[in-house]
């Protein structure tokens, strides 16, 4: 049984972790430290090809790393079964994607009520609804993505994201396709939400506007063979 994390300050901790593409292979990422503590934000940063997704995979548990660990809420990742990985992340991590991955056919509401679902939650569709009035989409539960603005989407793919408490939010390059007024919005909106809910931010992006703004920068600079 998976104890109950939720209480533990340190959101995540990495140590030592390097991971490498393919057997035998040559091309070996190496991963500096991480901290960050509930409420805290910090972006990892670095050119294309550095490792940054990468390391979101590894702390997602998508991936297991050949050496170092990874605790998300006092819980060790990197040693689990990916049975297990899959039931932690669901309990502790919430995803923001560049692609939103929303399903198309589903209104708003129903895209968190599958989430629920999917992370083997409770079906809670008050609390659904209370998510995304929060955000300002009390008029457009019913709609589906393709009837809602890139922003409204973003919005919605965030509540998902929020929709279990999770301890830990993760968001892949969520500024990097947007112009300066939206890539301001929705950088506001992944602070302001994750501090509201208690969760530290992580965000991985090579888009210089967001160095600077959130509490720990982080740079990548490339592979070590």
């Amino acid at each position: 049984m998976i104890p109950d994390t939720h209480e533990d300050p340190l959101a995540l901790s990495v140590s030592s972790l390097s991971y490498s593409y393919g057997v035998g292979s040559e091309t070996t990422l190496t991963f500096p430290e991480v901290q960050i503590a509930r409420g805290q934000s910090c972006a990892v940063v670095g050119p294309s090809g550095c490792g940054k997704t990468t390391l979101l995979h590894l702390v997602a548990g998508l991936l297991t790393p050949q050496a170092g660990s990874i605790h998300v809420a006092g819980q060790r990742m990197d040693t689990r079964s990916q049975r297990d990985r899959d039931r932690l992340r669901g309990r502790l991590i919430g995803i923001v994607l560049q692609q939103l991955r929303l399903v198309a056919s589903l209104s708003a509401l129903d895209n968190l009520l599958l989430a629920q679902r999917l992370s083997g939650q409770p079906v809670d569709r008050a609390a659904a609804t209370e998510q995304l009035v929060g955000l300002g989409l009390g008029q457009h539960l019913h709609r589906r993505p393709g009837a809602l603005s890139q922003g409204e989407a973003q919005r919605v793919a965030i509540a998902r994201a929020l929709m279990g408490q999770p301890a830990l939010l993760l968001a892949d390059e969520p500024s990097s396709s947007l112009d300066d007024a939206n890539a301001e919005r929705v950088l506001r909106l992944l602070t302001e939400q994750a501090a509201e809910h208690g969760a530290a931010l992580l965000v991985v992006t090579h888009d210089a506007r967001i160095r600077g703004r959130l509490d720990q920068e982080i740079e990548l600079t490339g592979a070590a063979a």
